[in-house]
């Protein structure tokens, strides 16, 4: 698993006399905000280093928990197996009949050519999941005791991807650069929501 947490620290010198209400309301309004932005950006660079679309990021890789008064902490978290090659870039895409016989070629990170996995092919299981598969000699299915058994081959984690240098880099850079400006953007709007803002 690989997490990235804001927790909610004592207000600084500069913010002694707001109430702890209102700086507990605007923390987690702009932590829970900047923890979006966080899931954005990685999005993004993940995309830009691996072949994986958007929808599988949000739904399969990427995870956020907002903050709460119980809980002062917002999280983007990345935990789940190892993916399915063929949430990358796989040919061919879809089942062939007959299959290559050279096997599948997966490409995962753009900044590689691929390669073809001897012995592989693409393959529906009854639930309708679609995955890179092989032969496991020596080794008979349960269903079908005259063929052998198969295993789906797997590409990096959820973890793994957000883990990654780029990724870890670019979103720290967001973290260092917006956090404040984001709770500074929430304390004017709720000073002036409350009237507090307009005192003089």
């Amino acid at each position: 698993m690989t997490q990235i947490t804001i927790t909610m620290s004592s207000p600084d010198e500069a913010l002694r006399g707001l109430d702890k209400i209102t700086h507990r309301k605007v923390w987690i309004r702009s932590a829970n905000k900047t923890i979006a932005k966080a899931k954005t950006t990685a999005s993004k660079e993940i995309r830009a280093e691996y072949f994986i679309r958007a929808e599988d990021v949000g739904s399969r890789v990427l995870k956020t928990f907002n903050a709460s008064a119980a809980r002062p902490e917002a999280l983007l978290r990345a935990r789940s197996p190892r993916l399915a090659l063929t949430r990358f870039k796989v040919s061919p895409a879809m089942p062939t009949f007959p299959g290559p016989r050279i096997g599948a070629k997966v490409r995962v990170r753009r900044d590689s050519r691929g390669a073809r996995i001897p012995g592989t092919f693409v393959a529906i299981m009854e639930s309708g999941h679609v995955g890179v598969f092989k032969r496991v000699p020596g080794q008979r299915m349960k269903t079908n005791p005259k063929r052998q058994k198969i295993e789906e081959k797997t590409g990096p984690s959820p973890a793994d991807l957000l883990a990654s240098e780029r990724v870890f880099k670019r979103v720290g850079t967001l973290l260092a650069e917006d956090a404040q400006r984001i709770f500074a953007h929430e304390l004017v709007f709720e000073l002036n929501r409350t009237g507090q803002g307009r005192r003089t």
